[in-house]
């Protein structure tokens, strides 16, 4: 850009009201450090992407995102998106209750396993915004849903498994 950079833009964008309230933008620098410090500026920014990025998976990725904040959801980060964006490949519905505390466990036990044994769904719930009796009841509903309908071909059991036990599965299977 001519007169501002990105940084610039976003303080510009950070003392309108008018243009704050647009919910995406994307930040494309070579810097990481330039991701924070918009982060500090704009709370709204969703993503870092480093040059060079591929113009296919840049208007996919933003066609995704566009497409998931359409549902009044909406995911801080770039983590996140990947996340859901494989689940719903498995069939999982992005509009059901649970699906962002559900994204929100897997990020939470990729980082820290231990927590599948201990205080996972309170910090969802410190995510998410809520309760964690809300968290539990919401991933259970999701996940007994889901494994109703698909989930049989993804384990071998004859028997549902523990709820837990499918969230740590599928936070295995998820690859970044």
């Amino acid at each position: 850009m001519p007169c501002l950079d990105g940084i610039g833009v976003l303080k510009e964008l950070s003392v309108s009201k008018d243009l704050r309230k647009r919910p995406i933008i994307f930040i494309a620098s070579e810097k990481a450090d330039e991701y924070k410090r918009a982060k500090e500026i704009y709370d709204e920014v969703e993503g870092y992407f480093a040059k060079p990025y591929p113009h296919k998976r840049l208007i996919e990725d933003i066609r995704y995102t566009y497409e998931y904040r359409q549902s009044n959801r909406y995911f801080i980060s770039r983590e996140k998106m990947l996340i859901a964006k494989k689940l719903v490949e498995m069939n999982f519905d992005k509009y059901s209750k649970g699906f962002t505390c559900l994204v929100s466990a897997i990020r939470l036990i990729k980082h820290e396993k231990e927590l599948i044994n201990h205080g996972l769904y309170k910090m969802v719930a410190g995510e998410c915004n809520t309760k964690e009796r809300i968290v539990n009841s919401d991933i259970k509903n999701l996940l007994t849903k889901w494994y109703k309908e698909y989930g049989e071909k993804f384990f071998d059991n004859k028997s549902k498994p523990k709820n837990i036990d499918i969230i740590g599965i599928l936070a295995d299977s998820i690859e970044m």
